[in-house]
């Protein structure tokens, strides 16, 4: 991954960070997930998303709100 991405969370549930990372584009962050689950079963792994430094503290305080919710 190139320099300047921040990664914000780790989710075990890849539907989870899809929809953390809708929420997070609708919002105008530019965000990469990389699955990292194991292809073969698909219940070990975790799927990770980041977004670039610049937008990483507006990102966070939507994550952070959207958790409160």
């Amino acid at each position: 991954m190139e320099d300047n991405w921040i990664l914000l969370n780790t989710y075990q549930n890849p539907n989870e960070a899809s929809l953390y990372q809708a929420m997070l584009e609708e919002n105008g962050i530019k965000v990469v997930s990389i699955n990292k689950r194991d292809s073969a079963y698909g219940l070990f792994g975790l799927v990770e998303l980041y977004c670039h430094l610049d937008q990483a503290h507006q990102a966070v305080d939507l994550l952070e709100k959207e958790d409160h919710e």
